[in-house]
């Protein structure tokens, strides 16, 4: 997912963008898009996506530490590159896109910012145990997909996401307003490990040879907040994509197989799709 705004984004020359100097955000436009702050198109500091450039920047949350890069290491310049029309079709694809388009921003243009502690807030030390431990009073997601149809790389920076069907419509729609906590489960069957690849995975199976009885392996992949969803006409198999913040997801990629319970869970809530499992006692004991 997204893919194809990467591609996009990598034809865009900066150097070519409408420029405005940092002290004249005022006259900055007021429509969507990516904005780029940096002292030159090679030397971005911080990469954002909004739906009105001129609001964003009156009262943005990185402006004390833009001041201070300026007092340091000399002025700073904002570059617009507004959200293409045929990007922005309806609210919930010009939403999308921007996030797409965003993280691939980030991706080509390495911001040395982003993704440093705000100045005047404590920063916060959270490990994956803690991430991944939800104390969370709505819904929780989980969905199965095949293994080698896997592809999202969140460790390159790409929207965390997984694909569902329309007829689970009513679960993306209810996990999106609340923000719900996503996990995505790949299956392999056993015969596939050999296959190129694989490393990774063989890696996390027990020194026992006890796995070696299984057909199919089952691995938690990430974790993710879910944030919208699309469709994906250009799909026969799955219709919809939920994704979420990139910021907020978690690559938690463990076997499951023989952890405990686990083949109950399967059996109960590991189905094409999407699957509420909220009910499920290890998820209410977090809650």
């Amino acid at each position: 997912m997204g893919d194809f705004i990467l591609a996009r984004i990598k034809n865009v020359n900066v150097s070519k963008l409408v420029r405005y100097r940092y002290q004249d955000k005022g006259n900055l436009p007021r429509i969507e898009g990516i904005y780029l702050v940096g002292h030159s198109p090679e030397e971005i500091v911080y990469v954002g996506q909004t739906r009105n450039f001129r609001d964003r920047h009156r009262s943005h949350h990185r402006d004390q530490a833009f001041k201070e890069i300026e007092k340091t290491d000399g002025p700073l310049f904002i570059w617009c590159w507004p959200l293409p029309s045929d990007l922005k079709k309806t609210r919930i694809e010009g939403d999308t896109n921007l996030t797409h388009a965003e993280n691939a921003f980030r991706i080509l243009l390495d911001p040395e910012i982003n993704d440093t502690p705000i100045a005047g807030s404590k920063p916060k030390i959270v490990s994956p145990e803690q991430k991944c431990k939800y104390n969370y009073n709505g819904s929780v997601y989980v969905s199965l997909n095949f293994l080698p149809e896997y592809s999202v790389d969140l460790l390159n920076g790409l929207v965390p996401a997984f694909h569902t069907t329309v007829k689970k419509l009513h679960h993306v729609q209810h996990a999106v307003r609340q923000k719900s906590p996503c996990f995505l489960i790949s299956s392999l069957p056993i015969d596939f490990l050999q296959e190129p690849g694989m490393e990774t995975y063989k890696k996390l199976l027990s020194p026992d040879p006890y796995w070696r009885r299984e057909t199919t392996l089952y691995f938690l992949e990430y974790m993710f907040r879910s944030q919208g969803y699309t469709k994906t006409p250009e799909r026969e198999d799955f219709d919809i994509c939920i994704y979420g913040d990139l910021e907020r997801s978690v690559v938690r990629r463990i076997y499951l197989n023989d952890l405990d319970d686990f083949k109950n869970f399967r059996q109960s809530y590991l189905t094409i799709g999407m699957t509420n499992c909220s009910d499920h006692i290890a998820i209410r004991n977090d809650s």
